[in-house]
């Protein structure tokens, strides 16, 4: 500790005046002096002078040694026996006795010695300033004068061999013990600026949390108030709780409840703000690591029905098709504590969820969303075996050119527009709504949690380093009254949090070739969740792969059925597709990763098509190929998969790692797998290389051109039994 005032002098009483005062650390009272200088020196020596200590009495167990300069003089201590005392040794100064008994280490080479009998001690320290380690209760003497005291503790600084003037300066009592690292007494505006430089990220931190969070304590739980936190709570406690407690520790015995008090106080202050902002932060998603590969276990399933049944009396037979495929391979559609082959706990969608199906309403004809699809999705829905009780939101982003009500439609019937079916839920009593998030694409919002309720976009403020968009998505107040974050999920405004499972998105694409991009599916049809506006440079973005940082930034759609039942695959065309331009293909493939989903449907359901019309592989290898890491479909693939990965979210485009389950064995077509099948499955296994007859295509569930025994594995693992109810 740096002595830094000049002390107030006082008048010296006559010495038969004095009386001797009580020892604070050990109660007794003693007077003991040495001589001064003139009288005698009781010890042989050249420093500039004596140090002697009156009123002394060290307290019991080892008292740490003080520090002077070496040879600067000698102290006088009494009441101490030898054994009592610690020492160092410094190997620097050869003049000075070595390896004293209890030598202690110090990384400064500063030392105290024992010389002479156990009552008289030469101390040792660096750069002239007299530092004791311990509360002295009673006056210290200089040699050639006295000093006052301040809190039970005086020092001076020692007269140097080289200079005639003498210095002195009063010190607090707050004296680090002789065993710590640095030398506080010379050290002390180094170790206050490094106090300080740690405790500036600290402030700069409660600065921008101040201005950030305003008069809403809720946006706490925003990742970068949560990031702004920890590094407060880290500075501070690195800067002033580790020293405090480590202070507290070695001050005396009879401030120990002092301490004890302190500590006990800061804890509490400590826990009431984790209490705190532990309510605001709950809700987060707890965050994740950034990879580089995913982890070597990770397999993407991609649910795929080959021959999707088609429209049925107000239904859709391939819906129920691949709903029952996920229940067999355990991925339940419904989320119920019933469990059956379709519904469990962990399903995907609850009695009360809010469903945002994100279809493409961008084009007409064959360039959007299937509604026969949307038909047979929102019936599986609205037959939640515990009751539907939540909202169905078709939604979509045409930025300025969507419709859902086109005149010529992609379905059976071309008449048959997305708010036709909405319509018809919606007069059955169900809450079904279309939502055109084109409307508010202009209009930059804050989230519901800064106190914006207004429908718009929310738009990162800066734009991602590597793909250079600036990532956004909607928000919106449903046409039942519920606020939605596309990306948070649903807020309660009462309670002022979200409910993020409460939300559940289908993304719903259509398979097409793309002129620019090569291709649109999973990853691309995403372009309809964010906006082109506000500066957010979304389409040319796509390249960099753009899309890759919205799916990592805002969400994942809990599940994303790839339209295939009418596709374009015609290199050069797209995304607009009309009628006679659109093959069919009466096909669904499904996932949770759309890596894995767009490079698997593309490579079995894209590019055969392709060559079916006609096309040879140079007409595609540079746009669509997904053999081809520099086709420019690949490039933005992989690159938005570099983005997932590096937000910790773990997808690939490797196809080794992508299982591939597949809706086969309903020979009869009723949307079940039973033993009338089984019969149908025995008459047409007739081996490995044998070609089966066309009716028995259905039970080629790898698709290889035989019917074998690796089908008959997969045809037990589909068995479903023999009725569905919904399917009938």
């Amino acid at each position: 500790m740096q002595c830094n005032q000049k002390p107030r002098h006082r008048q010296r009483r006559p010495e038969e005046e004095r009386t001797p005062k009580r020892n604070r650390l050990s109660g007794t009272q003693r007077d003991v002096h040495g001589d001064l200088p003139g009288r005698g020196p009781p010890f042989a020596g050249d420093g500039p002078g004596l140090i002697f200590v009156h009123h002394l009495q060290a307290a019991r167990g080892p008292f740490p040694a003080a520090r002077v300069i070496p040879h600067a003089g000698h102290l006088r201590f009494s009441g101490s026996p030898l054994s009592s005392l610690r020492c160092l040794h410094d190997p620097d100064q050869p003049d000075l006795p070595s390896r004293l008994p209890g030598a202690l280490p110090s990384r400064k080479g500063r030392c105290g010695m024992v010389v002479g009998d156990p009552h008289v001690y030469f101390i040792g320290l660096s750069r002239s300033r007299l530092i004791f380690p311990v509360r002295l209760p009673n006056l210290l003497s200089i040699a050639g004068g006295s000093a006052p005291r301040r809190g039970n503790l005086v020092c001076r600084r020692v007269r140097q061999p080289a200079t005639s003037r003498r210095f002195f300066r009063p010190c607090s009592d707050r004296i680090p013990s002789l065993s710590s690292p640095d030398d506080r007494s010379s050290d002390a505006p180094h170790r206050f600026g490094r106090r300080l430089l740690m405790g500036i990220p600290a402030l700069l931190a409660g600065l921008w949390l101040l201005l950030r969070s305003g008069m809403q304590p809720r946006r706490i739980a925003y990742p970068c108030q949560q990031a702004s936190l920890m590094t407060i709570l880290t500075f501070l406690g690195l800067s002033r709780a580790a020293p405090s407690a480590l202070n507290a520790c070695r001050r005396a015995r009879k401030r120990r409840r002092a301490a004890i008090g302190t500590a006990a106080l800061g804890a509490a202050v400590v826990t009431g703000v984790l209490v705190w902002t532990g309510a605001a932060l709950r809700n987060v998603p707890r965050p994740v690591s950034p990879l580089s590969d995913p982890p070597p276990d990770y397999v993407a399933d991609v649910f795929f029905v080959p021959r999707a049944r088609g429209v049925l009396p107000g239904r859709f037979g391939g819906v129920d098709d691949l709903v029952t495929l996920m229940g067999t391979r355990g991925k339940k559609f419904y989320r119920s504590s019933l469990r059956s082959l379709t519904s469990g706990p962990d399903g995907l969608v609850a009695a009360d969820s809010i469903v945002l199906f994100k279809i493409n309403a961008q084009w007409p004809e064959r360039g959007g969303t299937n509604t026969d699809l949307l038909r047979g999705l929102i019936r599986c829905l609205v037959e939640h075996p515990d009751g539907f009780t939540g909202e169905i939101l078709v939604a979509d982003n045409g930025q300025g050119g969507g419709s859902f009500d086109w005149p010529g439609s992609n379905a059976e019937d071309p008449a048959q527009s997305t708010a036709d079916v909405v319509a018809d839920f919606a007069a059955e009593g169900w809450r079904v709504a279309t939502v055109r998030w084109d409307t508010i694409r202009y209009t930059a919002v804050q989230e519901y949690a800064d106190g914006d309720l207004r429908d718009g976009y929310v738009v990162a403020a800066v734009p991602d380093p590597q793909t250079g968009i600036r990532v956004s998505y909607p928000k919106f107040r449903s046409p039942f009254g519920t606020y939605v974050s596309y990306k948070h999920g649903c807020w309660d405004p009462t309670r002022g949090i979200y409910q993020r499972d409460r939300l559940v998105v289908f993304n719903l694409p259509v398979l097409k070739t793309h002129f620019i991009y090569g291709v649109t599916a999973a990853v691309k049809n995403h372009m309809g969740v964010v906006t082109r506006e506000l500066g957010t440079d979304a389409h040319a973005a796509v390249g960099r792969g753009g899309m890759g940082t919205v799916l990592a930034q805002v969400r994942l759609p809990d599940l994303t059925i790839l339209d295939c039942i009418w596709i374009l695959a015609r290199p050069g065309l797209g995304p607009a597709a009309g009628y006679a331009q659109a093959s069919r293909r009466n096909q669904l493939a499904a996932g949770t990763d759309p890596i894995a989903l767009d490079l698997w449907a593309v490579r079995h359901i894209l590019i055969p098509q392709i060559e079916q019309n006609g096309y040879r592989p140079e007409d595609y290898r540079d746009t669509q190929d997904p053999d081809n890491p520099d086709s420019i479909f690949r490039k933005y693939l992989d690159r938005s998969m570099t983005q997932l990965l590096a937000s910790g979210v773990p997808c690939t485009n490797d196809e080794s790692r992508i299982r591939v389950r597949v809706w086969m064995g309903d020979a009869d077509a009723d949307g079940d797998v039973d033993l009338t099948d089984q019969a149908s499955f025995v008459s047409c296994c007739s081996g490995p290389g044998a070609e089966p007859p066309t009716a028995c295509r259905v039970h080629d569930g790898d698709e290889d051109g035989d019917v074998d025994l690796r089908d008959a594995a997969a045809f037990q693992r589909t068995f479903t039994g023999p009725t569905l109810g919904r399917t009938g």
